[in-house]
């Protein structure tokens, strides 16, 4: 759905680098045992790799994954929140019933993460911030159970920081849509709950912890407001996910996982290894 042009993006011969070895390792389905260059120093020089790599993926980009940056790094970089993209042939869109095979590189780093997901009801052209949480619901055209699978061919990538994060596409790998919740409005913070296991042992549980004002709406806000910074345009009808609800669960291949979400439903996951991409 949306297109990236990475024509403006000026990279030095190092960060190039970074973005083709990524790529390169995503597409082959193969692990990279070390970052693949020197690390960017600054989430602008990581997004400018993460905006390179997109334009050389051969898909369309259908949403964008918000994730939380852990609070020993927020001062050096003066941001809470980071962005990467969701490609449309990573989504699963499932029905009642159903589970979703995600694939995932072996050797690389996997997790799985309840979310609750805003579909964009409208486009947002470039330079529109958000102003307060309120004025966004005329933006969202409806609210999801989601499962990001968080995914990165670089093993180690949480633990360099949000520039390693953020240039490997947020170290996102997938999304799974679950159930449309009606009439979401109407609903206490409390309702929105998420309880993760995986292979049957519980592994996060946040009950009553995930508000609509500081999950899905805040997220639509911090991606409103990066576009505004960057440039680009927020395209009708993409999703956005809220970040992980209660917590980021490291899971293996072959392992299976399910996300309850209370009285909204749940959504089952099993975890597949990663073939080589073809064209």
């Amino acid at each position: 759905m949306t297109k990236i042009d990475a024509s403006s993006v000026s990279l030095t011969e190092e960060e190039s680098r970074i973005s083709e070895e990524f790529v390169a390792a995503r597409q082959n389905a193969i692990p990279l045992p070390v970052f693949p260059g020197p690390l960017p120093q600054t989430t602008a020089a990581a997004y400018a790799i993460q905006m390179a790599s997109i334009a050389k993926w051969p898909d369309d980009v259908v949403g964008w994954k918000v994730g939380g940056i852990p609070e020993n790094f927020q001062a050096k970089y003066g941001e809470e929140r980071l962005v990467g993209p969701i490609f449309s042939r990573s989504v699963r869109e499932l029905t009642d019933g159903e589970v979703a095979f995600m694939p995932v590189i072996p050797g690389g780093f996997a997790a799985v993460e309840a979310e609750y997901l805003i579909k964009v009801k409208q486009a947002v052209e470039p330079g529109a911030r958000a102003t307060d949480l309120e004025s966004l619901m005329d933006l969202v055209d409806c609210l999801h159970l989601g499962v990001e699978i968080a995914s990165s061919p670089f093993a180690d990538i949480n633990k360099l920081g949000p520039c390693s994060i953020i240039t490997d596409f947020g170290n996102n790998a997938g999304l799974v849509i679950g159930k449309r919740i009606e009439d979401w409005q109407s609903y206490p913070s409390s309702a929105f709950c998420a309880r993760v296991t995986i292979d049957g042992s519980e592994v996060g549980n946040a009950t009553g912890a995930a508000s609509i004002e500081q999950g899905p709406l805040a997220a639509l806000a911090f991606v409103l407001n990066q576009f505004a910074h960057r440039g680009m345009t927020l395209e009708q009808g993409v999703w956005i996910s809220s970040g992980a609800v209660s917590g980021v669960h490291e899971i293996n291949i072959g392992s299976c996982s399910v996300a309850e979400f209370g009285e909204f439903g749940s959504i089952e996951v099993e975890i597949l290894k990663a073939q080589p991409m073809t064209r």
